[in-house]
């Protein structure tokens, strides 16, 4: 009897331990799959609250994230006959010189790298220089000369103006700047080896874009056509004790430059009420840095102590794009630092409402009819920072705006329009 209930003994055991093992291997297999699925849910919910919080942070830091209603055409824009554009800087080559590289790109924000607008510390996004840790003279961490660690002034622990390390001597160099110009300016440790002119607030000034230029006035800056001034006459200058000005173009195509085959048509725009020029579409950095870098290249070949680009005010105009003020700033930005990377100063031309965001990158101000147009006010921070405002009137005798200009601090002037050598007031 017992040997007959053995063997169904036997089998019961064993379908009871089969289905013991079956139902322990699929409850790990169930365990391993819901913990699998929920590490996997977890994991998507954390890559997305992230990148939830980089766009928050990408919109909160974008510098100039605002915006502001633009002016009306005030029909005071001036200009002379001008000269050629080249194609230039390689990829990645002068600071913001690349693609995304410029001052403002939508990545970096106004106060991550500390107050100095020209070259945050390694590893900061400063707002000029674009590219992390890049500061304004292009390498990672390094300064406007482009030495590692190097500040403004030159090498390693080079203080501005040339401190221990740095070369030009102390900040502002000989009292009444170099080349022997009174009421010059001073010059200031740049590259390493090179100096930057620094204008003084008390700039006398003369302004000729059209026509041989008279050399014979007795001032301490000449601001003249880049393009259509030698090396010669740049020296001619200097050879008087003066520092002298390269007037060129970042705003607007001129078809009668030699590099106008540089502006493909989609970066040309409407008119801008003179001959054969029409304005830039500002946004497309990749296209204009390169001609614009050219351009300031040859100021520097020249000799120039500095440059006056004109026409950056786009945005306030009807260009024939939606430029934004923020948009026109990210580019001004960047001219700043690009002038100042081949060791000249640059003046901001014009678009005193956004005086307040520019001046930390310019080292004075050229505004024109501030008085006619009651906008002489929107330069009082370079005033306050001890920068020139230069002040060209036209249709106003000296005698309705130079007392107001003397009394500001403004160095103010009368000529005509066509700014060609044959008005000259100025007035002090």
């Amino acid at each position: 009897m017992l040997a007959r209930l053995r063997t169904p003994l036997r089998t019961l055991t064993s379908v009871a331990v089969f289905l013991a093992i079956f139902i322990l291997s699929t409850g790990v297999a169930f365990a391993r799959h819901t913990r699998h699925r929920d590490a996997a849910d977890f994991a998507h919910s954390r890559h997305a609250a992230s990148a939830a919080g980089s766009r928050v942070k990408s919109n909160a830091s974008s510098k100039h994230g605002g915006s502001k209603s633009s002016k009306k055409t005030k029909g005071k824009k001036i200009k002379g006959s001008k000269g050629s554009k080249g194609s230039g800087s390689s990829t990645g080559g002068s600071t913001g010189g690349s693609t995304g590289g410029s001052a403002g790109s939508t990545e970096h924000s106004e106060g991550e790298a500390g107050e100095d607008p020209e070259g945050g510390s390694e590893g900061a996004k400063g707002p000029e220089g674009g590219s992390p840790g890049g500061s304004e003279g292009g390498s990672t961490g390094g300064s406007e000369g482009g030495s590692t660690g190097g500040s403004e002034g030159g090498s390693t622990g080079g203080s501005e103006g040339g401190s221990t390390g740095g070369s030009g001597g102390s900040e502002g160099g000989s009292t009444g700047g170099s080349k022997g110009g009174s009421e010059g300016g001073s010059t200031e440790g740049s590259g390493g080896s090179s100096s930057r002119w620094i204008p003084p607030q008390h700039l006398t000034w003369y302004w000729q874009i059209q026509g041989a230029v008279d050399n014979d006035e007795p001032v301490a800056a000449y601001d003249i056509d880049g393009f259509e001034n030698t090396a010669a006459e740049v020296s001619a200058l200097h050879g008087q004790g003066k520092h002298v000005i390269c007037y060129v173009d970042v705003g607007t195509s001129e078809d009668y430059r030699p590099d106008f085959a540089s502006f493909p048509a989609s970066v040309q725009g409407d008119s801008n009420g003179w001959p054969g020029e029409k304005w830039l579409d500002i946004r497309q950095l990749g296209v204009l840095e390169p001609i614009m870098t050219k351009r300031f290249e040859m100021c520097h070949e020249k000799g120039f102590d500095a440059v006056e680009p004109d026409n950056m005010d786009g945005y306030e105009n009807k260009t024939g794009f939606p430029l934004t003020a923020a948009e026109q700033l990210t580019y001004d930005e960047w001219v700043a630092t690009e002038v100042h990377a081949l060791g000249m100063a640059v003046l901001q031309k014009n678009d005193g409402e956004q005086s307040t965001e520019l001046q930390p990158y310019f080292d004075g101000a050229l505004d024109e009819q501030c008085n006619q147009y009651k906008e002489c006010s929107n330069f009082q921070v370079y005033l306050n920072a001890g920068k020139p405002v230069l002040n060209a009137e036209y249709s106003l005798a000296p005698s309705a705006f130079c007392a107001a200009d003397n009394a500001a601090g403004i160095m103010g002037v009368r000529y005509d329009l066509e700014l060609d050598g044959k008005t000259f007031e100025p007035c002090w």
